[in-house]
């Protein structure tokens, strides 16, 4: 699909979409594993509640928001970061991110009560919040003219 865009007289993506040597190619990295790492939360979390922990649809589903909301909250605290902490930020929040689907994973088939996953699920939503805001302007500031 690369190929066949980088070919076209009308690019959907920037010429340098998914290389490893610029800041587009990289933020277009870091925004499709952010959004893989994210999705799990949203497409296997609901079902492994109900089906592991007895939970029913809704409660499932206030569970899952909980990620949401903290997504939510972080990308409003974290809007007014200036270059320096937005660094820290981009660095830190898919290490939170792993913290948290790892604790999700080792919780979720425990004898942990329910309650504990909440923490992990929000981990999970507060890492992506503090990084999604500063991928766009990555991937932008760095598309070369004609991008």
């Amino acid at each position: 699909m690369l190929r066949i865009d980088r070919r076209s007289a009308t690019r959907l993506l920037p010429g340098d979409a998914f290389s490893l040597r610029t800041s587009s190619g990289l933020g277009l990295w870091l925004a499709l594993l952010l959004c893989i790492t994210f999705s799990p939360l949203h497409i296997y979390l609901p079902i492994f509640l109900q089906r592991l922990r007895g939970l029913t649809p809704l409660e499932a589903g206030f569970m899952v928001a909980s990620g949401s909301l903290a997504w939510t909250i972080a990308s409003v605290a974290v809007s007014g970061a200036k270059e320096p902490q937005q660094r820290r930020l981009l660095l830190i929040g898919p290490v939170l991110m792993a913290a948290g689907l790892a604790a999700l994973a080792t919780l979720l088939t425990s004898t942990a009560p329910t309650y504990a996953l909440i923490p992990a699920t929000i981990a999970l939503g507060a890492g992506i919040g503090q990084s999604w805001p500063f991928v766009g302007p990555i991937i932008m500031n760095g598309a070369g003219p004609g991008d």
